[in-house]
């Protein structure tokens, strides 16, 4: 039996509570967060849990295994070194990582001084649908893969972006050499009035190998994620509250010339993949950590940040950048 504890009671959170409770391995022994009235509200409903309003003094007093760290973004990399430092052998950690490449990297450093597990939970890459999709590539059902082209609603290139930053580079297996963008002037600040500064954006990522793809993350798209992967002889289309259709060239014509563009997509296949809450992504994702089994790892996490700062940079100076990133001081306090 393993003690948990969750420093961020907001709506992610609460998920993660909801994933705990879900593993019998795991006894919630504490939740802390700064607003008094959502620590009650978990008392209530639970009165064996400890609460706090200081995540210092719930470490000095509790003996726990496995941290989620669930606040926002800026606040990361101060949490996860003092877990660290206090030698918390898990640490799970939402995304976005950190606010910056030197905490994230600094974050990446004190978890390996300290023997400290750290798991980032980027979702996408453990939902049915995209582990069909990699599935399905390995398989060259489309043959090899040249673009990738997703639409996420809701804005917030660092808060919802850096999911599918992470599932393009799950689904390449590799990661990003350059990246132009630009950041969404219709952003009017945070939706929550928050202090944290996340508009939108939309971005052009090279892979090398003629491989690309393209994330539109802008203000004025109010829709689930929507996934087109193209490869050499055919597509794949993820609707995330639907399923995949995939599209191919028929087998005889697998080997004919690409440029024979007009060869009909003649073998179709609808894959229906479950929908999950993402209390059980997150469950899952909690015993990959725990069992050190194909976790995000803290490095793909730093990846994805990465990417998000780099489009800030390339929006500001209107010029495409390379990666890894330089600049490991610029800042952008990301939700």
């Amino acid at each position: 039996m393993k003690n948990a504890a969750i420093i961020g009671v907001g709506a992610m959170g609460l998920r993660h509570l909801i994933a705990y409770k879900n593993i019998p391995e795991i006894n919630i022994v504490a939740v802390c967060d700064i607003n008094q009235e959502s620590l009650n509200k978990i008392k209530k409903e639970n009165p064996k849990i400890n609460i706090y309003t200081n995540f210092k003094n719930m470490l000095e007093k509790e003996k726990i295994d496995i941290v989620s760290v669930a606040t926002l973004g800026p606040t990361h990399a101060e949490i996860v070194i003092e877990l660290a430092n206090n030698k918390i052998p898990y640490i799970f950690c939402e995304k976005p990582m950190a606010t910056s490449v030197k905490d994230a990297e600094q974050m990446i450093q004190v978890c390996k001084t300290n023997n400290s597990k750290i798991a980032i939970n980027h979702v996408k890459r453990f939902m049915p649908s995209y582990l069909k999709v990699k599935e399905l590539i390995q398989q060259n059902k489309i043959g090899k893969i040249s673009s990738i082209l997703a639409f996420q609603g809701g804005g917030r290139l660092g808060s919802m972006g850096t999911h599918m930053i992470d599932l393009f580079n799950f689904l390449y297996g590799k990661t990003p050499k350059s990246i132009a963008g630009k950041i969404d002037k219709n952003y009017t600040g945070d939706h929550k009035k928050r202090d944290v500064v996340d508009p939108g954006g939309f971005l052009t990522l090279d892979y090398g190998e003629g491989q690309k793809a393209h994330l539109d993350v802008s203000e004025n798209l109010g829709i689930p994620g929507l996934v087109i992967i193209v490869g050499s002889v055919g597509r794949m289309i993820v609707d995330e509250k639907k399923g995949i259709r995939v599209e191919s060239r028929s087998e005889e014509d697998f080997e004919k010339r690409l440029g024979e563009y007009n060869l009909p997509l003649s073998n179709i296949e609808d894959y229906e993949t479950p929908r999950e809450f993402v209390e059980t992504i997150t469950e899952r994702h909690i015993k990959k950590l725990l069992s050190d089994e194909d976790y995000c790892t803290a490095e793909e996490g730093l990846r994805a940040v990465e990417v998000i700062l780099a489009t800030h940079i390339s929006s500001i100076k209107n010029t495409k950048v390379n990666l890894p990133l330089n600049d490991k001081e610029f800042e952008v306090r990301i939700t």
